[in-house]
């Protein structure tokens, strides 16, 4: 490859390797780089076949605070004293009730520590993050500042979820052009339990405006809105 195409890592996010319009997507894109001499991956949160170049998540893993209290190097690992079984399982406790309980009030579960690991993955730095869909429960929107401010970030909405209190499309409402609140169907995929969809809105928003992000749509009518 010449030196007016340079080499690119290429490392794509969606929610699994299998499935339909976005998963499809990123499948076309991973061969299409391919084709082309780029190193490519596909980042997931749910992987179903045996592709090397798909890369799972690491998000239960990381949950288990057993494994990272052994984790060699750390002042808990060097206590001998301390226990780790009973700590493990009061952190894993603690922090799974206040996740249960934000679901139980509404708030969209970006409790997905794998995220933050997601340029770490690839055997090689990646130079561009590609991301596809980020609903599905496994990734959490918070790293987005922190991902891209180290490498471009593109962010394709194949829905309208990045830009509502939490459903994916909204069909007739107009709320999410002004803040959401009084969603009038939080079963929309994806559901949430209560209307806390002003809350959802303002955070996703914050988030936003401390990243650097490049946005693309496969069509005119989400390029609209």
């Amino acid at each position: 490859m010449d030196n007016a195409h340079p080499r690119l890592n290429i490392l794509q996010v969606s929610t699994t390797d299998a499935g339909g319009g976005a998963e499809k997507t990123a499948w076309k894109l991973l061969r299409a780089y391919d084709k082309h001499g780029y190193a490519s991956w596909l980042a997931v949160g749910y992987k179903s076949g045996q592709d090397p170049r798909v890369l799972e998540i690491p998000n239960y893993t990381l949950r288990n605070w057993r494994k990272y209290l052994r984790k060699p190097g750390t002042k808990l690992w060097r206590s001998q004293s301390l226990g780790d079984g009973v700590l493990s399982a009061v952190l894993n406790v603690v922090t799974g009730y206040r996740r249960a309980l934000d679901i139980r009030r509404g708030v969209e579960d970006f409790n997905f520590p794998g995220t933050h690991r997601l340029l770490k993955l690839p055997p090689q730095q990646p130079d561009i993050l590609h991301c596809h869909n980020l609903h599905g429960w496994y990734f959490d929107l918070r790293a987005l500042p922190q991902l891209s401010g180290l490498v471009p970030t593109v962010l394709t909405l194949h829905d309208a979820w990045l830009l509502s209190g939490h459903c994916a499309h909204s069909f007739d409402c107009d709320l999410w052009k002004t803040g959401c609140g009084k969603c009038p169907d939080l079963n929309i995929y994806p559901p949430i339990r209560r209307d806390a969809t002003a809350y959802n809105w303002q955070r996703k928003r914050e988030i936003y405006t401390r990243s650097r992000l490049y946005i693309t749509t496969p069509s005119r009518w989400s390029t609209r809105n």
